[in-house]
């Protein structure tokens, strides 16, 4: 016996490979490909688990003095002026999730009582005026194609409060060349990240004084710090699960300094030929184990 992984980069080769029984998986978190496949019946026996979503964000160079994202209250302004559901319908064709911190229902981070900021325009204009920016300014989206789509949608709601943003889509080795040191002209990077169950690790590598990216981008607000470093120094995992909701709070609603504006989960669809693969039940195919995988009867 044996398995191939084939690799197929092109959505409408990947639809007709599954539907003619060419491969027995396919994941995908393509939102037209996964339409298409609902609609032809195509079983997904992918689950819903926080370690298998995908969360779009923005951020802000709120660690830039230079930058007027310096100021919380220019990033809360913005906040207001964030459609949340049509971000949510635009950028995953309706087939994902809102959320208003880092992270999806069932990981430890989240909060449910956490509420989304109000989409108002007005309210933002009102807070960016009572900030210092009456007339709004001029500013940068920096981002890569793939998260292109995210930062669209930005341009147009900044573009709605008063502030004129340039997209600059750049090359991903270009892009990854500025995450440690840089500030991306002290505007406001577009990305994509994965979910975690636990965010610990995540959150400190990539959104604290002691990561190894945005160390000059982001602020680092004490009360955030402290609350992810005492999740990670935690001794139960109660108290690990509390500090890090009070970690998340604080990184997303309370000093918006990385604000996500949607979440997917990836699918993983079946020709039907196998049972009990384990792929994409609790963790992606990285950590999938083929001995349990059996031909169906």
């Amino acid at each position: 016996d044996s398995i191939n992984i084939p690799i197929i980069t092109d959505t409408t080769t990947q639809q007709a490979a599954i539907t003619n029984g060419e491969i027995d998986f396919l994941n995908t978190s393509n939102a037209t490909l996964i339409q298409t496949l609902n609609s032809m019946g195509i079983e997904d026996i992918a689950q819903d688990s926080p370690d298998l979503a995908e969360i779009k964000y923005i951020m802000f160079a709120s660690g830039d003095e230079d930058s007027p994202f310096y100021d919380e209250a220019v990033r809360k302004a913005v906040m207001h002026a964030i459609d949340w559901d049509g971000y949510v319908q635009s950028l995953t064709g309706g087939l994902g999730i809102k959320t208003a911190q880092f992270g999806v229902p069932g990981a430890w981070s989240y909060d449910d009582s956490i509420q989304f900021p109000e989409y108002n325009v007005d309210e933002a204009k009102s807070e960016l005026a009572a900030a210092g920016y009456p007339n709004g300014f001029d500013t940068t989206i920096t981002t890569i194609s793939s998260n292109n789509d995210i930062a669209v949608l930005l341009q147009a709601s900044l573009k709605a409060i008063g502030i004129n943003a340039e997209i600059k889509t750049l090359e991903n080795s270009e892009f990854n060349a500025e995450k440690k040191e840089g500030v991306y002209d002290g505007g406001i990077i577009t990305g994509q990240g994965a979910s975690k169950m636990d965010f610990t690790a995540n959150y400190i590598r990539l959104y604290s004084s002691k990561g190894v990216n945005y160390l000059n981008m982001m602020a680092h607000p004490e009360d955030y710090e402290t609350a992810l470093f005492g999740a990670q120094a935690a001794k139960t995992l109660d108290e690990k699960k509390t500090l890090l909701k009070e970690a998340s709070r604080l990184l997303t609603n309370e000093h918006a300094l990385v604000v996500p504006v949607a979440a997917t989960y990836a699918c993983c669809y079946s020709s039907g030929k196998f049972v009990d693969s384990g792929i994409y039940q609790t963790a992606d195919s990285v950590v999938w184990t083929p001995e349990d995988l059996k031909l169906a009867k």
